[in-house]
């Protein structure tokens, strides 16, 4: 009986190896044979895969939006816009720059003066038809260029829209010629395999034979199935070299394909990029612009606020400047106040560049610019010593503090600084700023002498009253104090100095005779040291050269208002018109003055201060112009005319903003076209690399060509190959067929060397059945054992080959000794059996013992029939034929099936991409001879 434990082990372990390596490898591997291989792909000899068409019908295709037609129309929203933003910048700008400012316009201040010019030059900058404002016909002709290359992209992305059609073409014609390729040498092994098959079956037609016209039958059996076999494969031979040639050519072709396919693609991402690079080069352009508009509109907004700061400034200090004349005589706190408001809407927004809009309740409070404060100081003498302090944030937020004090027009500096008639009577007066050592010199009055701080209202001002004797009011007399010959005090303790005298003095007293006079000099540290007079006499201080020394350092005393006209004269006359030239000109007189002398005060301070005339009449200019500045500023006339030009720059306010937003507007339509070319680049980047799923139009490739795989993932992994992967599986397509060709070429020489063998046995059976030809006289009577038969009749016997033709294997040569070894052998056919006649049971029952000699079988020659006698087994022996090898064990036949289980597991093991070929059956029954 048969065993095919060995058989099925094998189909068992192939098939586990053809998914491992469906898997592995992009290979097509089969573990039971190659029949229905394809049985997915019914592919025609035209090349084209005809059960597998793609799942994008025609009617799909081309419904998709262009991926182009979104970066065309923002092209078009991008010229629009920007022409838009060109029309209402030139709106906005042409005006301003051609109105140019006005010589009314010059009335303005510094500020708005200032603010004016930069409204001017922004509006310069923003003017299309002016080189700084070419900024969007710059961003113009950046689109224009992307829209170019756009277009050349464009282009570039049609061509290879028609390589991937080459492509899909070719790589569907390629799969179909490898899987017509695949399915020739797949029959050509099946007709191989169905050979053996049919080999087997003349074996035993040739155990069978049992009379001549079977003989003859299976030897035509024989002759034609080693020539029909031989003929069907050298025909799939030729179908496989065939289309060999036409996959070889479409891949070539499929390979050109490509190559352009992936140039198109990559000049399409090189043009993007250089559209991407453009149109960010636009955005560029347009945020120069839009920093343009957007200054613009600044610097108009901050012209329209100054000139509302101005007016209000001016208009404050025209109010404070009524309460000084003419009319009733002002009084002290009257003029301060007019300074303060001169100072702070004058003097340091238009002289300083440092507007000052918040006034704010305390010092801490200032912190930003336009932020001020102020409040008056007593100072120690309470008189020179006075000031207003000004603390505030520059334009640059940087923090300020400024003292500041004023004389009257009409003072004199030789007579009592108490006395109202030395002090003046003046309208007008002179403001001017105090040194920061004048300060310094009044802390130290205060540090040195003592007493108590006495807050007022506003928290600063000091009601400093003296010890160490002196009163404790300033009209008040203070102890005698010792004064030498010109009525000078002296410090100097111990004994009078000879010619002084004991006087008692006031504080004023005390003040006007220098009593508080402040020192100071500088340290080898550099830090500034302060004294009073005591302490310089104390000190021992001498008058050298013109210099007063203490040893060898220089001491100089702080002039406290040294800014005023009998010093530096670094002031501003706050004044009317009149009431400043009747102090300064000496020529000023009317009727009613009696007296020249009275009117020209100013005159002579400068005399003091500037030391010539020339530089007395040359400062007396200066203040006067600078005193007409500033009756221009606040006067009425300049108020209405500042009205008037910020309601004129007001008007320029709805163009500009129009133009602010048309350059947003395009700002953000070029911003979405820069966007819109990088979507685009990145999405066209992603179709340079086709995968096999697009080339073949199908979203299972596996089973498109024909491999049978179970996992999703798997599944995946083919549907994302790439073309170069794809060709590589086809190209194991043509491996397989022509590995099968030569496996099926293998089995037929096989076959072939077995024929003759075969062929030899078949002549003898024909001869043994044909029958003699005796002449009719010469007959001869021979004795016919009971039941035998003549020419194969019952009673005959013959040989017999019983077992199965065993299949040349699709491997290498087999090892020595095994059954695939003795059946490759060409001059021992792979013939198993044994010989049966003689050695079997007669049909007729008679027995024939072993050993025991055969008479001659020869049939009698009689002269009407020759009949055959056997008359033992040995004779029998002699008589038949036999076949010309001796067959396998049993045994043999189970050790080569095992040798041949390891070779395919070695095979397995070293990862070889394919199992080809497939085990035969092997007849492992044994006959015995039986006797009858």
């Amino acid at each position: 009986m048969r065993k095919n434990t060995n058989n099925k082990t094998i189909s068992a372990i192939l098939v586990g190896i053809s998914a491992i390596l469906a898997i592995s490898n992009p290979l097509t591997v089969y573990a039971e044979d190659t029949e229905g291989a394809v049985e997915n792909n019914t592919a025609s000899e035209g090349g084209q895969a005809g059960g597998q068409q793609s799942e994008n019908s025609e009617n799909s295709e081309n419904t998709a939006p262009d991926a182009y037609d979104e970066v065309s129309s923002e092209i078009t929203e991008s010229t629009t816009d920007i022409g838009e933003a060109r029309t209402a910048t030139d709106e906005a700008a042409q005006p301003i720059v051609d109105a140019n400012i006005t010589a009314d316009e010059k009335v303005t201040g510094n500020i708005s003066d200032a603010a004016l010019e930069e409204v001017k030059k922004e509006a310069q900058k923003v003017d299309p038809d002016t080189d700084p404002g070419k900024n969007l016909d710059d961003a113009q002709d950046r689109v224009d260029e992307a829209k170019a290359q756009v277009g050349e992209a464009n282009a570039q992305d049609k061509a290879a829209e028609v390589f991937e059609e080459k492509v899909e073409e070719k790589a569907q014609e390629a799969a179909g010629y490898a899987d017509d390729a695949q399915q020739s040498g797949a029959d050509a092994l099946k007709a191989a395999n169905e050979a053996e098959k049919t080999m087997t079956e003349v074996v035993d037609d040739i155990n069978n034979v049992n009379s001549l016209e079977t003989a003859e039958a299976v030897q035509k059996k024989l002759n034609d199935l080693i020539t029909d076999t031989e003929n069907d494969i050298d025909e799939k031979k030729a179908e496989v070299e065939k289309y060999e040639g036409l996959y070889n050519d479409a891949v070539k072709a499929l390979k050109e394909a490509k190559a352009n396919y992936e140039s198109a693609r990559t000049e399409e991402q090189t043009d993007l990029g250089n559209a991407e690079g453009k149109a960010k080069d636009a955005l560029t352009e347009l945020k120069a612009a839009q920093t343009n508009v957007d200054n613009l509109k600044a610097a108009l907004d901050n012209a329209i606020e100054n000139l509302g700061n101005e007016a209000a400034s001016a208009q404050a200090a025209n109010d404070a400047y009524d309460t000084i004349g003419p009319g009733p005589r002002p009084n002290w706190n009257a003029r301060r106040d007019t300074m303060i408001s001169v100072v702070i809407n004058y003097i340091i927004p238009q002289e300083k560049g440092s507007e000052l809009t918040n006034k704010k309740e305390s010092e801490e409070a200032v912190k930003e610019p336009g932020d001020y404060f102020w409040h008056r100081v007593s100072g120690f003498e309470m008189q020179d010593n006075n000031y207003v302090e000004i603390i505030y944030r520059d334009a640059n937020g940087n923090p300020v503090k400024e003292y500041y004090n004023y004389d009257l027009l009409d003072k004199k500096m030789n007579g009592d600084r108490y006395n109202t008639d030395d002090l003046g009577k003046s309208y007008g007066f002179f403001a001017y700023e105090k040194e920061a050592e004048e300060i310094e010199a009044d802390n130290y009055l205060n540090d040195y002498f003592g007493g108590e701080d006495k807050a007022t209202d506003n928290g600063y001002n000091r009601q400093n009253w003296y010890k160490k004797g002196i009163a404790a009011k300033k009209n008040d007399y203070a102890d005698y104090v010792r004064v030498d010959t010109e009525n000078r005090i002296i410090y100097k303790d111990g004994e009078a100095p000879e010619g002084s005298t004991l006087v008692k003095m006031s504080i004023k007293d005390l003040a006007n005779a220098g009593y508080f006079d402040v020192f100071k000099y500088t340290q080898a540290d550099g830090t500034v040291k302060y004294l009073v007079r005591k302490e310089l006499d104390e000190l021992g201080a001498k008058e050298v050269d013109g210099k007063l020394m203490i040893g060898d350092t220089e001491v100089t005393m702080v002039v406290q208002n040294q800014n005023n006209q009998y010093h530096k004269a670094n002031m501003y006359l706050i004044a009317t018109t009149g009431d400043a030239q009747k102090y300064a000109d000496i020529e000023y007189i009317t009727e009613k003055e009696l007296s020249k002398d009275k009117y020209n005060t100013i005159l002579n301070a400068l005399k003091n201060s500037q030391g010539t005339d020339e530089a007395a009449a040359k400062k007396m200019k200066e203040l006067l112009d600078k005193n007409a500045a500033l009756n221009g500023f606040l006067s009425d006339e300049h108020i209405s005319e500042i009205a008037a030009i910020e309601s004129k720059y007001s008007g320029y306010i709805q163009k500009v903003a129009d133009a602010q937003k048309a350059v947003t507007d395009a700002n953000t339509e070029v911003t979405e076209l820069k966007n819109a070319i990088t979507t685009l680049k990145n999405n066209q980047a992603s179709k340079k690399t086709l995968t096999a799923a697009v080339a073949l139009g199908t979203n299972d490739v596996a089973k498109y060509l024909g491999i049978k795989l179970e996992l999703a993932e798997d599944i995946d992994k083919y549907n994302n190959m790439t073309i170069d992967e794809l060709i590589e599986v086809m190209n194991q397509k043509l491996t397989d067929a022509k590995a099968d060709v030569a496996a099926a070429e293998q089995k037929l020489q096989g076959l072939k060397n077995q024929q003759p063998a075969l062929a030899a046995r078949i002549d003898e059976l024909i001869a043994y059945y044909t029958p003699s030809q005796t002449p009719a006289d010469d007959t001869t009577t021979t004795d016919t054992p009971a039941g035998t038969t003549v020419g194969g009749a019952v009673g005959t016997t013959s040989a017999a080959v019983d077992t199965v033709y065993t299949p040349v294997a699709q491997t290498s040569a087999p090892a020595a000794g095994t059954t695939e070894a003795v059946n490759a052998d060409a001059a021992t056919p792979p013939v198993q059996g044994t010989v049966l006649g003689a050695n079997r049971a007669l049909e007729n029952g008679d027995k024939v013992e072993d050993k025991e000699e055969v008479k001659d079988s020869t049939p009698a020659k009689t002269a009407t029939k020759t009949t055959a006698t056997i008359a033992d087994d040995e004779t029998a022996k002699a008589a038949m034929p036999t076949l010309p090898m001796t067959p396998a064990t049993p045994e043999e036949a189970e050790e080569g099936n095992w040798l041949w289980l390891i070779f395919i597991g070695f095979l397995t093991a070293i990862g070889l991409g394919a199992i080809f070929g497939f085990v035969s059956r092997r007849k492992e029954e044994e006959e015995t001879v039986e006797k009858k």
